[in-house]
């Protein structure tokens, strides 16, 4: 289970993941990031397996080796629906059984273009997120928070710094959830030609921001 937290702000788009890995029961397997560029200008963040993830994954670097020459290929006009696609095609193979999935993608458009974000679950269904979204075993906590404190005009950092803090509190308050770790944050600037992590002064501005968060 997990918590990761995205939003379409004022200057682009910003998604944060926590990094805690448990078991089905609970127990702590390790901390890793649960956000990853797999393809050039779109970061993914999941929630749900990370079995399955893994397979979701390596199913789009397949097919983008498979296609990259044909007239089918994976495009920027194209490449949510054929996430989608991929979907419904890994529930085919586990013979229409349910698996528990759902992955949010950020996508940045260099040269004067707007970041855009969505949520793509198991089924295969898109979500166009135009404000903010958090999904994961951690959103029915977050998402009261972020609804008292979003407005139209947050920044990415002001995002950031918020979803940072959801997550370490969320740990510290209850540790024995599945929620927690250092977050991991990317920055998908509109227009921009990667994305960007936090500057080291930015991480030591959100880690001395907790308190102030919880009072």
């Amino acid at each position: 289970m997990t918590l990761i937290l995205g939003a379409r702000c004022t200057d682009g788009v910003v998604i944060v993941g926590d990094t805690k890995i448990t078991s089905t029961i609970g127990t702590v397997l390790r901390y890793e990031p649960k956000l990853a560029g797999v393809l050039r200008n779109v970061i993914f963040g999941y929630a749900g397996s990370v079995i399955m993830y893994k397979v979701f994954e390596r199913y789009i670097i397949g097919d983008l080796m498979i296609l990259r020459d044909s007239s089918d290929k994976y495009t920027a006009d194209n490449l949510v629906n054929k996430i989608a696609e991929a979907m419904c095609v890994i529930k085919e193979a586990r013979s229409n059984q349910y698996f528990d999935l759902r992955v949010m993608i950020g996508r940045q458009f260099p040269r004067d273009g707007k970041s855009d974000l969505h949520v793509v679950n198991s089924q295969g269904r898109i979500n166009h997120i135009s404000n903010w979204k958090a999904i994961g075993k951690g959103e029915s906590s977050a998402n009261p928070i972020v609804e008292r404190r979003w407005t139209e005009d947050t920044s990415m950092k002001e995002f950031a710094l918020l979803s940072y803090c959801i997550i370490r509190c969320a740990e510290q308050e209850r540790p024995e959830e599945s929620v927690g770790g250092e977050p991991k944050i990317r920055y998908q600037k509109d227009g921009a030609d990667l994305d960007t992590e936090p500057s080291e002064d930015e991480i030591k501005e959100f880690q001395e921001s907790i308190n102030f968060f919880k009072a």
